[in-house]
């Protein structure tokens, strides 16, 4: 049962698994424990990783108060990787994520796709997707979901927080800011909703 049940989980029956669950549980018990066996529906974190630190490079820079059109690519490592089945990465995963939209110096949101390379170790394909990343003066915010088709962790939601802890340029239309250093605020982690 218990292996039936994790290669459920890996396809995302995770409700055919509890009732399967349950109907064994009810030959041992009444109702009420039968209910017991169901957990309530929400995100479950399917692979999280707790370190990430990367850049963040403009084209053109970004700069002033008015917003502009900006070309974005941004490229993390990913560190302290775990996923839902308990294993746990002590090698590096990377973070790719390309984007283009309106920035100034102080706020901008620019959208694109991203690839997720995770740790070797972890044999799972690299996840990929279309993000958002919102910029407010010295925070990244990135979130978005996994191809429904392709890649590990299909049809999942992606979010991640990130801090900037430096830059290049002055963020003046002469010397606009070209690219951000940051180390991430909350994890990346990858959810599924399951219903």
């Amino acid at each position: 049962m218990i292996a039936t049940a994790t290669r459920l989980v890996r396809t995302g029956l995770v409700a055919t698994a509890i009732t399967a669950g349950a109907a064994v549980a009810g030959g041992l018990a009444a109702g009420p424990a039968q209910a017991a066996t169901q957990t309530p529906a929400g995100f479950v974190t399917q692979m999280q990783c707790t370190g990430e630190s990367g850049t963040i490079t403009y084209s053109p820079g970004i700069y002033g108060s008015n917003v502009h059109r900006t070309n974005a690519a941004l490229s993390a490592t990913l560190t302290g990787c775990s996923d839902e089945f308990g294993g746990v990465y002590t090698d590096n995963g990377q973070l790719s994520v390309n984007l283009s939209g309106k920035s100034s110096k102080a706020t901008g949101t620019l959208s694109g796709s991203f690839v997720i390379s995770w740790p070797a170790s972890s044999h799972y394909n690299p996840s990929v997707g279309t993000a958002t990343l919102n910029y407010a003066t010295g925070t990244l915010s990135l979130s978005g979901y996994t191809s429904s088709t392709s890649g590990a962790w299909e049809g999942s939601y992606v979010s991640t927080n990130m801090l900037v802890t430096g830059h290049k340029g002055a963020g003046t239309k002469l010397h606009p800011i070209t690219q951000q250093s940051f180390v991430n605020t909350t994890p990346l982690t990858v959810q599924h909703n399951i219903g």
